[in-house]
């Protein structure tokens, strides 16, 4: 999912939130900004193009947010983060529905950067 194809703009968030793979519970890394349609995963390892993934998303905050929030989304893309030890990986999220992105909303309301 290349920048130009958006339709929507990516969503910094001020907490770097744990995502998990949901098939192993392992931990991919950590969420670096989301919207409706898609999210980039920081990560220590590269996550190969084309893998269709089961995410969780995790609130390890005192905030309440809608988490777990459980998605399911394709890489698109995986290159080395601007900080050389990690990468950032493109997710297209994949059939999200109402109450998902309702979810979605409400944890870019809450602790998503404001536009100024």
């Amino acid at each position: 999912m290349e920048f130009e194809n958006r339709r929507q703009r990516r969503r910094q968030l001020i907490f770097y939130l744990p995502v998990h793979d949901r098939a192993t519970g392992e931990k991919l890394g950590l969420l670096g900004d989301i919207t409706t349609e898609g999210l980039l995963i920081i990560s220590r390892e590269a996550i190969p193009e084309g893998q269709v993934l089961e995410l969780e998303i995790v609130n390890n905050t005192s905030h309440p947010l809608p988490t777990p929030l459980r998605l399911r989304g394709e890489s698109r893309w995986s290159h080395p983060d601007v900080n050389p030890d990690y990468y950032a990986t493109g997710v297209e999220l994949l059939e999200v529905d109402a109450r998902t992105q309702g979810a979605i909303g409400k944890l870019v309301s809450e602790i998503g950067f404001t536009d100024h």
